[in-house]
């Protein structure tokens, strides 16, 4: 995931040294990773896991699935993997594609909410505040698709690739 940063990075300002990136990305990661070295730094690792990686994994997953399979489109995606590998998928793919896999993956999501219990980490269960922030985390991750999705919208209003 950090490559796939730096290279993002990389491809936006070129003149920045690949070292230098890459020595930042180590720091940064070194410097968050601190947090949980200290004594409660299991008990936030826990929280950050559950609300900040679980969920929000899922559910990006679901609105990828979804982007690609129903917004670019089964058929498309097919005729693309035909032109870059010489394969035709069959029937059986384009159902996963288009329904199975998001289907089941919605249902691991509306599971994992309806089974919601407290977080708790050695028997000891999380003050409010801490699934507030938890909350928060997710909702953070969550809002990031809107949010960008509008944003590359409006920048594309009016361009040709609207079309």
């Amino acid at each position: 995931m950090v490559s796939c940063v730096i290279t993002v990075i990389k491809d936006k300002f070129k003149s920045i040294p690949h070292w230098t990136l890459s020595a930042g990305a180590s720091i940064v990661g070194f410097l968050c990773g601190l947090v949980y070295m200290t004594p409660g730094g299991q008990f936030i690792m826990n929280l950050v896991d559950f609300y900040g990686c679980c969920f929000i994994a899922i559910f990006l997953a679901i609105a990828q699935l979804i982007a690609v399979s129903w917004m670019y489109g089964v058929k498309r995606l097919c005729r693309d993997i035909a032109f870059m590998f010489g394969i035709k998928t069959g029937l059986y793919w384009r159902i996963c594609w288009g329904f199975v896999t998001p289907g089941l993956m919605a249902l691991v999501l509306i599971y994992s909410l309806v089974e919601y219990q407290p977080l708790t980490y050695n028997g000891v269960e999380y003050p409010d505040l801490y699934y507030n922030i938890g909350w928060g985390m997710w909702a953070i991750g969550i809002c990031q698709l809107p949010f960008w999705a509008c944003y590359v919208v409006y920048k594309q209003k009016g361009s040709s690739l609207m079309e």
